[in-house]
């Protein structure tokens, strides 16, 4: 049976409805990545990315989001930061990070204490509404 954990900024929470621990950092943590879906053969393409990979090339749709003034760079559920001029890394994202979108597949309704949530390769996302319409908090993380 596989144990969860959760872990929460206790900045972060409007209500104590959930109870924060401390987790030990994984850096080489796998996430799923959908490279590619194929209109004509309709099936799509995954990979398996560890927090640490350097890429060279993002993907598409890449949305930067500065947060504490750092840029990251998001795309499809994964979290880049750019390390050189020709390389980026995949990064776990911060507590507090706002995205506009949930990436397409693998995403998961769940409910923890009452409170509404959506859960992407360990992190979970509260739905939150702003002047650009509806968005996604990181609010903590799950570990398996």
């Amino acid at each position: 049976m596989k144990r969860l954990i959760l872990l929460l900024s206790v900045a972060g929470m409007m209500s104590s409805c959930v109870s924060a621990f401390s987790v030990p950092s994984h850096p080489r943590k796998k996430v799923t990545v959908v490279t590619t879906v194929s209109p004509r053969h309709r099936h799509k393409v995954v990979k398996k990315v560890v927090i640490g990979t350097r890429v060279r090339v993002l993907p598409p749709r890449t949305v930067v989001i500065k947060y504490h003034s750092v840029p990251f760079i998001y795309a499809n559920g994964i979290f880049y930061q750019q390390v050189s001029s020709s390389e980026y890394e995949v990064v776990k994202p911060e507590i507090g990070m706002i995205i506009p979108e949930l990436p397409q597949y693998n995403v998961q309704h769940v409910c923890i204490e009452g409170e509404d949530l959506f859960l992407f390769e360990g992190t979970l996302y509260k739905q939150i509404p702003t002047p650009q319409g509806v968005q996604y908090k990181v609010s903590g993380f799950l570990e398996q």
